[in-house]
């Protein structure tokens, strides 16, 4: 999969503009009206690929933090084109060269925006995974069971018996539709509704599939195991491709939302993350060295400072979560405890510090 920054010639810190800008001369170079060359259209379609990608914030993100193998897992042509604003373009393309985005492949645009193919029969199925914290400093194994309809092996999803024809339906004449009309008073109510005979498919079969009685499909249990990506946020999304519910000649997917459990001792903002240590007073005054335990269970040294305050907070650089080659820091907030029931001597301790410490900042009392 080729890379979107490359197909557009722009940065990875490139600017929304900047990557408007490097679309709309690409488009017009590569637009198959203009450019006779052999790979034109091919490459017009990708460099709208990459712009839908890359001028959405969400899809964007995504791609940055799981790079492009893992996004093409997550996202298929539908999901990369959904939403995506070619409105302006479109109407300079048709006012240069009299076509638009239709006319190279790209099916349903309408007012702007990519329309989802498959809305009337949408066959994906949706579940969600809880994993904690922890998890997600490296790449992790979930297992997840589903339920869904796979493609009659008999008929081969057709719905028909072998060596039986499939033709046009007599109920709705192949429009998968039922047309229903009501008077109410002086108006005339129609209600459209899926065909019931032919299910929305515009077809019947001259003798059903013996095996699936003429549906196409069969209920199937069936055990993923999901690769959960390191660094992977709450509220984010995986695709198992063919995991979905079969109907109409189509295999939807599996889409999963993770959802990531609070952990005691670490609170999470993107790759950083965030804990507390105990300090004894002394220490907090003297300074020193203290063992602190980093997310995967391993220990670190953090040096303490001389004179540190309460809430004040120390880093470890590159202690945090790791995603797409990018590593977070661990920020670490001291909070300094009062002994209580010193004995004599630490009382007399003190005494003589409070004492030096009047000479040392306001002369001798």
């Amino acid at each position: 999969m080729s890379d979107y920054y490359e197909t557009l010639g722009v940065s990875k810190n490139a600017t929304q503009d900047e990557i408007k800008k490097a679309y709309r001369k690409l488009a017009f170079e590569y637009h198959p009206d203009r450019n006779k060359s052999s790979d034109a259209e091919e490459k017009f379609k990708k460099i709208s690929e990459a712009y839908a990608v890359l001028s959405d914030q969400e899809k964007r993100k995504n791609y940055d933090n799981f790079g492009s193998e893992q996004f093409s897992k997550m996202y298929n042509q539908q999901d990369i084109f959904r939403g995506a604003n070619f409105e302006d373009l479109n109407d300079l393309l048709k006012n240069f060269f009299g076509s638009n985005f239709e006319d190279f492949g790209f099916r349903g645009f309408e007012g702007g925006g990519f329309q989802n193919d498959y809305q009337e029969q949408d066959n994906n199925l949706y579940a969600s995974i809880e994993i904690p914290l922890e998890s997600t400093i490296n790449d992790s194994k979930q297992s997840i069971t589903i339920n869904h309809t796979k493609p009659c092996e008999t008929c081969q999803g057709s719905g028909a018996e072998p060596g039986s024809r499939i033709v046009t339906c007599q109920t709705c004449r192949g429009t998968g539709r039922k047309q229903i009309s009501r008077r109410m008073g002086f108006m005339n109510m129609v209600t459209v509704t899926t065909c019931p005979t032919c299910h929305g498919t515009g077809r019947t079969t001259e003798k059903p599939c013996s095996a699936c009685r003429g549906t196409g499909m069969k209920k199937e249990k069936t055990n993923y195991e999901i690769t959960i990506p390191k660094g992977i946020e709450y509220g984010e999304k995986l695709r198992v491709k063919g995991g979905g519910n079969y109907s109409n000649g189509r295999q939807g997917d599996l889409i999963i939302t993770v959802s990531i459990r609070e952990s005691e001792k670490f609170q999470r903002d993107g790759l950083d993350l965030y804990s507390k240590i105990k300090l004894n007073a002394v220490t907090a005054i003297l300074g020193g060295s203290v063992e602190v335990e980093l997310i995967d269970g391993k220990k670190a040294v953090l040096t303490i400072p001389a004179g540190i305050q309460n809430a004040e907070v120390l880093r470890l650089k590159g202690k945090g979560l790791q995603r797409g080659g990018r590593t977070g820091d661990l920020y670490i907030q001291a909070e300094i405890t009062i002994p209580k029931g010193i004995n004599q001597k630490q009382r007399e301790i003190l005494q003589d510090f409070e004492k030096e410490s009047r000479k040392k900042f306001f002369g001798v009392l």
